[in-house]
């Protein structure tokens, strides 16, 4: 069975080299201390914008003009309460 996301977790957001790049934090997607985006159902809005999807625990950013796609690992934080 595939991982689901779930809305109301924290996960940090792994990019493709394994550096941490964010967190999500139910739902609201943040760079530091930045709230920069969010997660609606299984679209990823950064900056008010689509800019991606998330399908079990991976993000897709759809969002860059240099990139077809890049796609980060959605890592659940246990432990940490908000």
């Amino acid at each position: 069975m595939k991982a689901k996301f779930d809305p109301d977790g924290i996960y940090d957001v792994i990019d493709p080299e394994g550096f941490k790049v964010g967190v999500i934090k139910k739902g609201q997607y943040f760079e530091g201390d930045w709230q920069v985006g969010s997660v609606e159902g299984d679209n990823f809005i950064y900056n008010g914008l689509l800019a991606g999807n998330i399908e079990g625990l991976t993000l897709t950013r759809l969002d860059s003009p240099d990139v077809l796609e890049t796609r980060f690992l959605l890592k659940l934080q246990t432990g940490v309460t908000v």
